[in-house]
C-alpha cells in the first residue's frame, strides 16, 4: 500500500538559505514562523501533485494551508528605527484613528473553564489571519481571551487528567505558538487600559518586536 500523504515535515528547514545566501531583512519571530510554514506547505503540495500525476487520485490528501495569508508580508514595511521621547509621541499622535475603528470581537463574558473558551480562541485566531484584523487593538482584544484562558489553564494544570503543557495546548488545540500568544498577553496587560491605544492605527508587529 502506498505511504500516507502528505508527509509530515513540520519543523524541517526545507530549502532554507544558509551562509552567504541568508537574507538580511529584519523579520520578527511571528513572520519567520509564517515563512517556514509556507515553505513546508508548498513542499508538501509539490509532493502531493507529483503523486497525483503519477498514481491518480486514490489516497490523495492535500496538506492544510496556514491560516494567516502569506500576502500579509507584502504590505508596506515601516521603518523600524527606535523612537523615543517627543519623536515617539509625535509618531503615535499621527497614527491615531478614531473612525473607523477596526471590527474586533471584544471579550464581554467570563468563562468557567478552558473548554468553554476554546471555541472563542480558535475563531479569534482565525480572524487574526486576515489582513484587515492585523491592527494592534484586534490583537489586544484577542489577548484578553488569552489572558483568561491562561488563568483557567493554570487552575487545571495540576489535575491528573491534564497531560499537556500550556504551549502544547495552544499549538494542538488553537494552532498558535506560545511565543506569539505570550506577546499578545504581555502587550494587552501593559497597554489595553490606555484608551488611546485602542485607536492606534499601527500593525501589531510594530509593537510586538520589542517583547
Amino acid at each position: 500500500m502506498a505511504n500516507a500523504f502528505p508527509p509530515n515535515v513540520a519543523g524541517v528547514n526545507i530549502s532554507t538559505p544558509t551562509g552567504s545566501n541568508v537574507g538580511s531583512f529584519n523579520w520578527n519571530t511571528r513572520d519567520k514562523d509564517l515563512i517556514q510554514k509556507y515553505r513546508e506547505y508548498y513542499y508538501e503540495m509539490m509532493i502531493v501533485v507529483d503523486k497525483l500525476e503519477d498514481e491518480g487520485p486514490d489516497e490523495i490528501v492535500f496538506p492544510k494551508k496556514p491560516t494567516r495569508r502569506l500576502e500579509s508580508l507584502l504590505e508596506v514595511q515601516v521603518d523600524r528605527t527606535t523612537l523615543s521621547g517627543e519623536d515617539l509621541n509625535q509618531y503615535l499622535q499621527q497614527n491615531l484613528v478614531y473612525n473607523p475603528i477596526p471590527s474586533c470581537p471584544a471579550l464581554d463574558k467570563t468563562f468557567p473553564d478552558i473548554k468553554s473558551i476554546e471555541p472563542f480562541l480558535i475563531a479569534g485566531f482565525q480572524e487574526l489571519g486576515a489582513s484587515s484584523s492585523s491592527s494592534l487593538i484586534c490583537h489586544m482584544e484577542f489577548g484578553r481571551y488569552l489572558i483568561q484562558a491562561y488563568e483557567l489553564f493554570q487552575q487545571m494544570k495540576f489535575s491528573p487528567h491534564v497531560k499537556q503543557s500550556w504551549a502544547d495546548y495552544l499549538q494542538i488545540n488553537v494552532g498558535i505558538s506560545d511565543t506569539y500568544a505570550k506577546q499578545m498577553r504581555v502587550i494587552t496587560e501593559k497597554f489595553y487600559k490606555y484608551k488611546k491605544f485602542h485607536h492606534l492605527g499601527i500593525p501589531f508587529n510594530e509593537v510586538s518586536s520589542d517583547f
